[in-house]
């Protein structure tokens, strides 16, 4: 969810900038951003429908940045929808999965403190990604959350490897450990 933060950041706060790359025409940038909050809400009204597929949110949450940093033409544009509905769906399911793990006592607390580290490490990379698009420009702070949600991706990879699966039983020693 952490990580996560980073990307809605660069989408709430600079995703304007990002559009008016593309765009220069206002009504179209007020189309666009409602087009945003649409897809978003879109993400959050079919996270159900992949509550088994954690794998291909987090693959469709982060091919769309990936495929941004390269695609430097309005295509990006539908890139960024797509990954706004896919980003939406993805911390749909990652709040669902933490409420259905942490007791009914503690979890509203459990959701605060992980929304908090989300908030703390948004400001550092906010001030991180105005300053590459102040000196560089706004296309370099997407490459720049390209690269970290690539990180975020290869990590889930390298975390789901480790962990063992609902479908294949755990050995003696893992359980004794």
């Amino acid at each position: 969810m952490s990580g996560l933060a980073i990307v809605e950041l660069f989408k709430g706060d600079f995703g304007q900038l990002y559009m008016l790359r593309y765009i220069s025409a206002p009504e179209l940038l007020g189309i666009l951003w409602a087009t945003y909050a649409f897809t978003w809400a879109l993400g959050s009204l079919v996270a159900h429908r992949f509550r088994t597929r954690i794998n291909t949110l987090i693959f469709s949450t982060v091919a769309p940045l990936i495929l941004m940093s390269f695609v430097d033409n309005w295509f990006s544009l539908a890139l960024f929808m797509m990954q706004a509905t896919a980003s939406a769906a993805l911390l749909n399911q990652i709040e669902t999965r933490v409420q259905e793990a942490t007791p009914s006592s503690v979890r509203a607390s459990v959701l605060s403190v992980l929304s908090s580290i989300g908030r703390a490490v948004s400001i550092p990379a906010s001030f991180a990604i105005g300053w590459i698009a102040h000196e560089y420009d706004i296309f370099w702070a997407l490459r720049g959350v390209a690269v970290i949600a690539s990180l975020l991706l290869l990590y889930w990879l390298w975390v789901s490897l480790r962990l063992p699966s609902a479908d294949k039983p755990v050995k003696a020693e893992a359980v004794a450990s």
